[in-house]
């Protein structure tokens, strides 16, 4: 082989060679650019909110990650960080590194802000009106499509890109249920006790003679602690207003042997009389972003946005005789409402609800 074609051939290796690298490089460009997988952070979100949003999640190129808010600081690889505020703690320095990578173009929202400080959004008006939408309305398709927009105008992908519909207005019903037979769909809506109560004998939720708990609230959507009650044979009405629940009578042909509150805030002065005249022992379960050891032995307690919500239990311990004399440790035990505590209240209701009538 002479010198010259020794040349050529390595001069076409060469060029295989950086034609390649180039290839390579335009194809991971592309990949992130246009077709990779969309990283949403949920910074201090609740697990039951976080997990709905999970179970919502039908496409593969979109991956959701929970962060502690200890860790904020480290948001800078995803595609769009979502702040749950409402109680948030952090510390200048982290408020600052997270206000600097928003500053560098990062989309970084935060949600249900209770300190002005940790206002922190980098998303224009009408981008971020879209997002609030669609948390606050809530449910599986709104979710889904949340996650469908962030993918396609957010973080611009074409790939699995689908267009998002608009944010579905969540429908105002008396009472709510999954359907059994069809889990992983919206939950049903129910106007009347009559029409709720004969949706639970068709699918055998309906027990005569079994005690009747009433979960409402507005912190997290309660279906694994519902479907707790009910395996313990209890009957269950999920309300959504205990309030207009109450004051439209509907509670009377319930008779509840008890009522679970997640609450965020006070249920009002007409409630706690009800309850009292009525004898129904009252449970409220506190939502956090933590484990339940590691805010049980937290000499802090409750802060920020949540302060609200524990003075209100403190009230209905001091001015809620029934529980004090019906169920005492409802004032000092406090549980976190969620799938994995779902046992300890039932366990706990099925203690005191014998004794709501004494």
């Amino acid at each position: 082989m002479s010198k010259f074609q020794s040349f050529l051939q390595s001069r076409r290796l060469w060029i295989g060679f950086v034609g390649f690298l180039l290839l390579v490089f335009v194809a991971s460009f592309a990949w992130r650019t246009w077709l990779g997988t969309t990283r949403i952070a949920l910074v201090n979100f609740q697990p039951l909110t976080s997990g709905h949003i999970a179970k919502a999640n039908d496409n593969v190129l979109i991956s959701l990650e929970d962060v502690d808010a200890e860790n904020i600081e480290n948001i800078g690889k995803y595609d769009l960080v979502l702040i749950n505020a409402m109680g948030l703690k952090i510390t200048e320095a982290q408020r600052a590194e997270v206000k600097k990578l928003a500053e560098k173009g990062l989309p970084v929202m935060a949600l249900s802000v209770t300190n002005p400080a940790n206002d922190i959004c980098s998303l224009d008006t009408a981008t971020a009106a879209r997002i609030v939408a669609y948390m606050d309305n809530g449910g599986r398709e709104n979710y889904r499509n949340l996650l469908r927009y962030v993918r396609k105008h957010i973080d611009k992908k074409i790939l699995l890109a689908p267009e998002a519909e608009a944010p579905r207005e969540h429908p105002s019903s008396l009472l709510y249920h999954l359907d059994p037979k069809n889990p992983d769909a919206e939950e049903l809506g129910f106007n009347s006790v009559r029409e709720y109560e004969a949706f639970l004998q068709k699918n055998d939720l309906f027990k005569k003679d079994a005690p009747r708990i009433i979960v409402t609230g507005i912190m997290g959507q309660p279906f694994e602690l519902v479907a707790e009650l009910e395996r313990q044979n209890f009957v269950v009405y999920h309300v959504d207003d205990a309030q207009e629940f109450i004051a439209g009578a509907h509670i009377d042909s319930v008779s509840p042997s008890a009522m679970i509150n997640m609450a965020h805030g006070r249920l009002g002065d007409d409630v706690v009389a009800y309850l009292l005249r009525q004898n129904i022992p009252f449970f409220a379960p506190i939502n956090v972003q933590s484990e339940r050891d590691k805010w049980e032995n937290s000499k802090q307690g409750l802060s920020g946005g949540y302060l609200l919500a524990d003075r209100w239990y403190a009230r209905v311990g001091r001015c809620t005789p029934t529980l004090c004399r019906v169920c005492p440790q409802a004032r000092q035990r406090r549980f976190v409402a969620s799938a994995r505590h779902a046992r300890s209240c039932q366990g706990f209701c099925h203690d005191y609800s014998p004794l709501c009538r004494t």
